[in-house]
């Protein structure tokens, strides 16, 4: 896990790599994933909060439910 300065906007490698640190059935899906994560705010709109969304895309239904099947990912704990 990592720990970055308050406020900062992280890029998407940042995202990836966090996620995949934190959330082994994440990790065993990076293969699959076709579009890395990104923040659903733009960049000025995260200035003004402490958390958002993100989307990423994958290539498979079965990867898809395997994640889902979690309910949701860790990061930055």
């Amino acid at each position: 896990m990592s720990n970055f300065e308050p406020r900062t906007i992280l890029t998407a490698e940042m995202v990836h790599d966090e996620l995949t640190a934190c959330n082994p059935a994440y990790a065993l899906a990076a293969d699959h994933i076709v579009s890395p994560p990104r923040w659903m705010w733009t960049k000025e709109e995260l200035k003004d909060t402490l958390r958002s969304s993100l989307v990423f895309a994958i290539d498979g239904k079965d990867t898809a439910k395997e994640l889902l099947h979690g309910n949701s990912l860790a990061a930055f704990t």
